[in-house]
């Protein structure tokens, strides 16, 4: 794709965005993961993109990777604290289906 501007980046990722979005909804979980890939080669860094793909990687059966994703993305939310990062812990556990285990034990 050749270059464009901050805009029709932007017009372009949250396009894009919607599309997986919708994509996931019908279960067609395929071009929900091309879509996603996409929008992410606009905007790599993107936490709710990257959120989605981990979400594709579970949905594709890839538990170990998601995972790892998931919690590259939780390290890498900029001034979250100790409560936001706590939360999204719980979502990552109960979205694998693990057990929570409390700190310390």
């Amino acid at each position: 794709m050749h270059e464009l501007g901050d805009a029709t980046k932007k017009a372009e990722f949250d396009r894009l965005m919607t599309a997986a979005t919708v994509f996931r909804r019908r279960g067609d979980y395929g071009q929900a993961t091309i879509s996603i890939k996409k929008a992410l080669d606009l905007f790599p860094e993107d936490i709710a993109a990257r959120e989605f793909a981990a979400d594709m990687i579970y949905a594709h059966g890839d538990v170990k990777t998601a995972a790892e994703h998931y919690k590259s993305i939780l390290e890498a939310e900029p001034g979250a604290s100790i409560e936001e990062i706590t939360e999204s812990y719980r979502r990552l556990v109960k979205r694998l289906g693990a057990p929570a285990k409390r700190a310390g034990r």
